[in-house]
Order: C-alpha cells, then sequence, then structure tokens
C-alpha cells in the first residue's frame, strides 16, 4: 500500500461506512481480531483528522482496544460475505481472521488485507459511552438500544492514510 496524504485521499465519506462498511482492527502479541463497522465519521478536532467510531463494549473487539494496534481499513468491493461473517461472528470463539476468505497482512501498520483499498492507521485519543439521557429523540434509544446495549463513541486520531 501506498501512504499519501488525507487530503489526497478519494472516496465519499457519507457512503464508505454505511454503505460500503469497514473494519476496526486491533493486534496485541499473537491476538488479533477485526470487527465489520458501518456507524462513524471522518471529521476535524483538536487540530488533527479523525474518525468517530461506535463499539459495543459486549464485542470481543471492544475488551482489545486499550492494548492493541489499532487501524481501520476499507476494502475494495465485491467482499461483502467477508465483511458479513467479521461482523456477525465472534473472535472470542474462533479464529475469524483466518475463516473469512481475505489475506491478512500483519506489519508495523498493524492488521489490514491484501484486498484493503484504504488503511487507516493512527490512534485513539477519546472514548465515552452513549447515554440514554442524553438522546433528544427517544425513538433512537427503542430502535437501536432497546437492550441498554449502548454503544461507546471512540475518536481515532488519523495519523496515516494508505492506499492500494
Amino acid at each position: 500500500m501506498k501512504k499519501i496524504n488525507i487530503k489526497e485521499a478519494k472516496f465519499n465519506p457519507f457512503t464508505l461506512l454505511s454503505d460500503d462498511w469497514g473494519l476496526i482492527t486491533v493486534c496485541s502479541g499473537d491476538q488479533e481480531n477485526a470487527m465489520t463497522i458501518s456507524w462513524g465519521g471522518f471529521g476535524h478536532l483538536w487540530n488533527q483528522d479523525v474518525l468517530y467510531l461506535f463499539v459495543r463494549p459486549q464485542r470481543h473487539t471492544y475488551a482489545m482496544l486499550d492494548e492493541s494496534v489499532v487501524a481501520v481499513t476499507f476494502l475494495e468491493p465485491g467482499h461483502r460475505k467477508a465483511l458479513g461473517y467479521l461482523g456477525s461472528a465472534s473472535g472470542a470463539s474462533e479464529d475469524k481472521i483466518s475463516q473469512c476468505g481475505l489475506h491478512a497482512i500483519r506489519d508495523e501498520k498493524g492488521l489490514y488485507f491484501e484486498e484493503s483499498a484504504f488503511l487507516f492507521t493512527g490512534e485513539i485519543l477519546y472514548r465515552e459511552s452513549l447515554k440514554e439521557d442524553a438522546f433528544l429523540d427517544p425513538s433512537l434509544v427503542k430502535t437501536f438500544y432497546e437492550k441498554g446495549d449502548f454503544s461507546e463513541l471512540i475518536v481515532f486520531s488519523v495519523k496515516e492514510v494508505h492506499v492500494k
């Protein structure tokens, strides 16, 4: 993958997450996991380029976030089945990486895939759990958090962008 300036990256920030889906990947020693993401956004905060991501604390990936090299990757078109699998299977009970049908790469940038179109590397700057009383539209709680399993907002500082 080739490193570029984030301002040179050509993608639609409104469809990359919601329509194409991405992966948050974590590596710590011999442990690794990948989780499909579709909620979030791109922005600029605290004089840094950032990704806003949402992860439920019940997810195996969540437990690995603080002690891991974290990366966010978006695959080339045509890998929806792998993304669906990585979003539904649990890395706590199986080796999702070897079972997903993608070709994993592990290097100083973290864990990503040969099939990656974009790779964002950086670090987590901020984490905070969503709270029911902060929702101004209660229908969102009923629709997305009926079980009270609120996501955590994660602000990820983008240090490098790599493209295929």
